[in-house]
């Protein structure tokens, strides 16, 4: 990564293609990660190994696997400058919220739905099944899934004033061969959510009992059940802590920029903030400009609040950070 400036690169040292390594492992990625940086930018490195805990200020297996791979990078890297474990102070996401702060966010389940049919020729139709028409079945009966998942917001302050915190979004169809055979497959994909605490998969636990009972309700299905595919975000939700330092600081630099306070929002959409709130118990602060028909073929932005928004955080960095003379 450049900074803004272009004076000074940063190469991380990601764990996604060994998710849960040791702390051998970690040491060895770090020293690569030297390597390739001196050999990229002609500088010499300066390695931080990064956790959820400064020097012993959190105990966890997760933090003692990074303590022990800094004793280890030490022993057999000396030459190479280094410090750990340490954990960053706050971090900020730009993305489109019309100049707001995102204080609560959805959880987001993908699943897909398999429908299976029993194929014959269109003229003996009546003694095949479609699974077209019985995918659309169980399409229609999730609509009454969206409303029970809806009837519970009033448990959560921060949804309860929005009319449909939680949509079931049917997002893809596809099946059947051709237009002269009853189908006899049917596939559709669904993204739906999960409001802040809930367990990720209890909630897909709930999502294969519904399919299952309305399923028992319908005369080829009852007997030929679907399955349910979970297929991609299996993601639980957050609630960003009220009053940190790092919010009352973004809270000072928009206010100098734009003039008024900053408002905070409640998101549907999903968001990485979760990722450090839920897992590193790092506040961040997910903020950007004004948007319009996020996701659709015109999705545009304000170009005056994009300014305004990059200032405010050019200025958040500088008072956060704070200045050298140059």
């Amino acid at each position: 990564m450049i900074s803004p400036d272009g004076e000074n690169a940063f190469t991380f040292g990601d764990c996604a293609v060994i998710p849960e390594p040791d702390s051998r492992q970690l040491a060895e990625i770090a020293a690569e990660s030297a390597v390739f940086h001196q050999l990229l930018t002609r500088e010499e490195p300066i390695v931080a190994f990064l956790s959820f805990s400064t020097k012993g200020s959190a105990n966890h297996y997760r933090v003692d696997k990074v303590r022990d791979a800094v004793e280890i990078f030490g022993y057999k890297f000396p030459q190479i400058i280094h410090d750990g474990e340490l954990q960053v102070d706050a971090a900020i996401i730009p993305e489109p919220m019309n100049n707001a702060l995102v204080r609560t966010n959805v959880g987001v389940i993908w699943f897909r739905v398999h429908v299976k049919g029993r194929p014959v020729h269109v003229a003996a139709a009546s003694s095949g099944a479609n699974a077209i028409d019985a995918a659309m079945y169980l399409i229609t009966t999730l609509k009454e899934f969206e409303a029970q998942r809806n009837s519970r917001k009033t448990d959560y302050p921060h949804f309860v004033d929005l009319q449909k915190p939680i949509n079931v979004n049917v997002g893809k169809i596809e099946g059947g061969d051709w237009a002269s055979t009853v189908p006899a497959w049917c596939s559709f994909d669904v993204r739906t959510a999960l409001y802040p605490g809930e367990d990720a998969h209890d909630g897909a636990r709930e999502i294969e009992d519904f399919i299952r009972k309305a399923s028992g309700n319908h005369p080829f299905l009852s007997n030929n059940p679907p399955e349910v595919e979970f297929n991609g975000f299996m993601a639980e939700g957050y609630e960003l802590q009220d009053g940190t330092q790092a919010e009352l600081m973004l809270r000072e630099a928009h206010k100098s920029v734009f003039q008024n306070d900053l408002n905070a929002v409640t998101s549907l959409a999903y968001l990485d903030g979760r990722v450090f709130v839920l897992y590193d118990d790092i506040p961040c602060l997910v903020y950007g400009p004004m948007a319009e028909n996020i996701h659709g073929f015109d999705e545009r932005v304000s170009i005056t609040s994009v300014e305004k928004v990059t200032a405010t955080i050019a200025l958040y960095i500088a008072m956060w950070c704070g200045l050298e003379k140059i």
